[in-house]
């Protein structure tokens, strides 16, 4: 119940409530029972047009599911996954133990309070090995993941095309442009779930621009270059991939996802997913190609210097909003 949250619970859910998920749909609720918390896919938050085979869903899941186990961590909670099921999502998707016991890390508590997805244009930057080497070592066990650096420039603009293909394409669907369109909220608005225009890098004028275009089918040319030369501007672009492409993987891999990010965030670098060549037709086969792997890429991560300051958070729904 939830005036029965203990203090402790409490304290990590006011963390895990800032997990990111695909346009911030946070798509997910918890219950608990003892020292244990249980996590369920929310089915009034889940996409239907923009996710038709829950491939997104169920990596904002394994995001959600890392996003605990982290901040645990952090407040020096021990933990365990008690359950785990990838068959359904009309079935609670993980329970896990948490007691004290660990020795806090505050930093990573930091970290996740930091991490933000970067959306605006980026100024290139030398990337340091050693990041790549840190976001490897981040995910070496968990199973059937890999992890790629991609800084080839002509690699990076056949990407970047891709990119631009799969955006025209997804916003040729009505019903697609209808459902992101309804996720893009007016910069005054209360909602705390999708996205208001600021995050956007839109004004009050714009944020209202951006989500009528976008319904009504206009600029739509112009949105998918955006996203191309967001491609282009980047140091790098890393991948997760995995041996499999079934939802145990995809959960695997928001849970990987989730690492690299805190990896990124540790250093002077920003970061964003743009999902239009991984989503999008067979395009990401293209990009496999390109990574010399046989693996399926489940996320595409740009990095590069910030050109101007974060914009405001993203809002989150709150914790008691979360509990059932």
């Amino acid at each position: 119940m939830k005036d029965l949250l203990s203090p402790d619970l409490s304290e990590l859910l006011a963390y895990v409530r800032l997990a990111p998920s695909v346009h911030n749909t946070q798509p997910w609720t918890f219950s608990t029972a003892d020292d244990t918390l249980t996590l369920s896919a929310s089915q009034e938050r889940t996409l239907g047009p923009g996710d038709p085979t829950g491939r997104e869903l169920w990596i904002s899941l394994g995001i959600c599911i890392e996003t605990v186990l982290q901040a645990a961590h952090g407040l020096g909670f021990k933990t365990e996954i008690v359950s785990l099921q990838t068959e359904s999502t009309t079935k609670p998707v993980a329970t896990i133990k948490i007691v004290p016991g660990d020795t806090a890390v505050p930093h990573i508590l930091s970290l996740i309070k930091k991490r933000q997805s970067y959306r605006q244009r980026m100024k290139p930057a030398s990337l340091p090995v050693s990041l790549l080497d840190a976001c490897q070592q981040s995910v070496s066990d968990l199973k059937g993941i890999s992890v790629h650096l991609l800084k080839d420039r002509r690699a990076i603009e056949k990407i970047a095309e891709l990119t631009d293909k799969g955006m025209r394409l997804a916003l040729s669907s009505p019903e697609f442009r209808k459902e992101l369109g309804e996720l893009v909220n007016h910069n005054w608005s209360s909602a705390r779930t999708g996205m208001p225009g600021y995050v956007l890098n839109r004004g009050m004028l714009g944020s209202v621009w951006e989500r009528w275009s976008i319904v009504h089918g206009q600029a739509l040319n112009k949105k998918a270059s955006a996203d191309k030369q967001k491609v282009l501007d980047a140091s790098g672009l890393i991948f997760i991939a995995t041996k499999g492409d079934v939802p145990k993987f995809w959960l695997q891999a928001g849970r990987a996802y989730f690492r690299v990010a805190l990896q990124i965030t540790n250093t002077d670098f920003v970061h964003s997913t743009i999902a239009a060549p991984v989503e999008a037709a067979s395009f990401h086969e293209d990009i496999e190609q390109l990574l010399g792997t046989k693996s399926r890429i489940q996320a595409m991560i740009r990095i590069g210097k910030a050109t101007k300051s974060v914009s405001r958070p993203t809002p989150r729904l709150h914790v008691d909003e979360l509990l059932t």
